[in-house]
């Protein structure tokens, strides 16, 4: 629901991350991207936790969705970047 705010998900992401439940973290992003589909900040955020876990690819994917939201969203500029740049070398 989209009354539900990010800051509620990045909480219980944070719960779930302390109890070790990882794929749950996932399936919660998915949801967070789902009710805010237009929340730029949200992808980049999304993209840095799959990035935490080795996952470069769907971080890319969500920082260029990211980006093309909010093209001005710098973080995921450089983050998309680098990944990137890695890729290519």
């Amino acid at each position: 629901h989209p009354r539900v705010s990010k800051d509620y998900f990045f909480s219980l992401a944070g719960q779930l991350e302390g109890a070790g439940k990882l794929r749950e973290i996932f399936a919660l992003a998915d949801i967070a991207l789902e009710l805010h589909s237009r929340d730029a900040g949200l992808h980049k955020e999304v993209g840095d936790m799959y990035l935490k876990i080795g996952k470069r690819e769907k971080a890319l994917e969500l920082y260029r969705k990211a980006l093309e939201i909010n093209p001005k969203l710098e973080e995921a500029r450089r983050a998309a970047e680098k990944i990137e740049k890695e890729k290519n070398r």
